[in-house]
């Protein structure tokens, strides 16, 4: 409890990812680069975030008892961590090298997996819980973005929307409930919860 993680300037006024607990400020290192950057912490202190490289990228990180390990890149040139549940599982994002598209993984047991899309070309994870479901956006083969819950080894669920073209899903619960914004008609945006196997309309 009262953990806290993000970043900090050190001496030489490079800023690396930090974990406070217990009245002290932890420096959690970096990747062999300059920077890094603490995101987000579960209840045991594990953090997730992102560090440089020595050759200047930047990769998704968890930073765990003293250690960081690279959670890669999968195709893409640069990653990122968004999020981190009790398991220590991380939800990162990644940008492909060739076309500069965002897509998103789940890293679990030391293996980073894409968790795909809605038929589209790009998917942006915002949330994960402890049973490894992730919601965010993800586009569609006729260009609209749609919220999805993504559970592991399942295949993505379209959220739908109200209405309109978008839906975008910000936070998800240990019931596996969506919290999220979507168009309506007229593209004025409301709030909403989805339960799951429902779908908004």
């Amino acid at each position: 409890a009262g953990q806290i993680t993000g970043r900090a300037d050190t001496a030489n006024r490079y800023p690396h990812a930090f974990l406070y607990r217990d009245g002290l400020m932890a420096d959690l290192g970096t990747l062999g680069g300059s920077e890094s950057l603490g995101q987000s912490i579960n209840e045991s202190g594990q953090v997730a975030g992102t560090a440089y490289l020595v050759n200047g990228r930047w990769h998704a990180a968890r930073f765990s008892d003293g250690e960081v390990t690279d959670l890669g890149a999968l195709d893409g040139a640069v990653s990122y961590g968004i999020a981190i549940n009790i398991a220590g599982d991380v939800l990162g994002g990644y940008i492909h090298e060739d076309d500069g598209v965002s897509h998103t993984f789940r890293y679990s047991n030391g293996v980073a997996q894409d968790i795909g899309s809605l038929g589209g070309i790009s998917t942006l994870g915002t949330a994960m819980n402890d049973a490894g479901q992730v919601t965010g956006w993800s586009s569609r083969a006729d260009g609209t973005s749609h919220a999805f819950v993504a559970s592991p080894g399942e295949p993505m669920i379209d959220l739908g929307t109200l209405g309109g073209p978008r839906s975008i899903g910000y936070a998800i619960n240990s019931s596996g409930q969506v919290a999220g914004w979507a168009e309506l008609p007229d593209r004025t945006q409301r709030a909403f919860l989805a339960t799951p196997i429902t779908k908004l309309f």
